[in-house]
């Protein structure tokens, strides 16, 4: 019955809490019981249960390509067969998020619009998503130099601030602010404000996010020259072990000291570090990694109008089903991969 495959669902919550890695195992079950059902509900349990996996790679297993092969592949699919924006206009952030990590931004910025373009149609039901989205976007906006968008989109996410209850608000707006001011050449404003995100991450015992206000600091101590301090703010990110430890974070790290280094006139050291970065860019393979992920998207694009006929006879179908089916209320769960 629908319900027992509810509860292979909630099963896994248990787990999670106990054993991250078995609970794949449990969301695996589950998903294999909730697809036995034509229903909305049902779509939108199975797409948690892939949420879940593809957080698993990102934080357990350091697998983005997987985890966006899960996102392109398996929940989108399943989401545009619900009525809900906000979830799907979440997984469209996420396919951008994992694009930025891997610096094509230019295909990051298409997700981004589409997850901006959902969640304005109810502004006042999306909130919390739509101010994190905004500052995701800015940030995408200025590593491609986008300075007026980026301040545009930063203000309105400015707007929204009094009206959020995102516990990272301010955090989050301290890191948009710095990179806009180190963009345009304000570094005094810039480095106040990344010090003030960092102070506040590290009272909430934030490590990664902590760690992400040091490499903006850092960029500011380079942009200004002051090639001593950036240096010593790089070493502490490579001496401070991180509470999960990405591979792609250390090829910024190494890359980094190896560029500092050279900048201050030591080119032993900086030869050193180069040869750290080569060795883990070529144990990650990082350039292989950008043509999967590319190519999971041309077979998400050429698969699409496929998919949109298999949703319009699933919703034909689940028209006609009995009013005496199994409807049950969903209540809004949050994505926990906004990096």
């Amino acid at each position: 019955t629908y319900l027992k495959a509810l509860y292979h669902y909630y099963l896994t919550g248990y787990y999670v809490a106990i054993d991250m890695q078995k609970s794949e195992t449990y969301y695996i079950a589950a998903e294999k019981q909730l697809s036995k059902f034509d229903i909305q509900d049902a779509f939108l349990f199975r797409s948690r249960c892939w949420t879940h996996r593809s957080i698993l790679e990102i934080d357990i297993k350091d697998n983005s390509i997987s985890a966006m092969n899960i996102l392109i592949n398996e929940i989108i699919p399943l989401l545009k067969r619900v009525d809900n924006t906000r979830y799907l206009a979440v997984n469209y952030h996420n396919i951008a998020m994992i694009f930025m990590e891997w610096e094509q931004y230019e295909k990051a910025e298409k997700y981004h619009q589409l997850a901006i373009s959902l969640l304005e149609k109810h502004p006042l039901l999306n909130i919390e998503d739509q101010y994190q989205e905004y500052i995701s976007y800015a940030k995408n906006c200025l590593y491609q130099n986008k300075t007026a968008l980026a301040k545009k989109v930063l203000n309105k996410a400015t707007m929204l601030l009094p009206k959020t209850r995102n516990p990272r608000k301010d955090r989050d707006e301290d890191e948009g602010e710095g990179m806009y001011y180190t963009i345009t050449k304000e570094y005094t404003k810039a480095l106040q404000s990344l010090t003030k995100g960092k102070s506040l991450a590290s009272k909430e015992r934030e490590n990664y996010l902590e760690r992400n206000f040091s490499l903006r600091i850092y960029e500011v101590f380079m942009a200004k020259k002051a090639y001593e301090k950036a240096l010593t703010v790089m070493q502490d990110l490579v001496k401070n072990k991180p509470t999960y430890k990405f591979s792609k974070d250390y090829l910024t790290y190494y890359r980094g000291l190896s560029e500092t280094y050279n900048r201050i006139g030591n080119n032993k050291m900086a030869y050193a570090w180069l040869k750290k970065y080569t060795k883990l860019k070529d144990s990650i393979n990082a350039q292989e990694v950008e043509h999967k992920i590319s190519a999971r998207e041309v077979k998400f694009k050429t698969t699409e109008k496929e998919k949109k006929i298999r949703a319009l006879n699933a919703e034909k179908e689940k028209a006609n089903l009995s009013a005496k089916n199994i409807r049950l209320v969903s209540w809004l769960f949050g994505i926990a991969c906004f990096f």
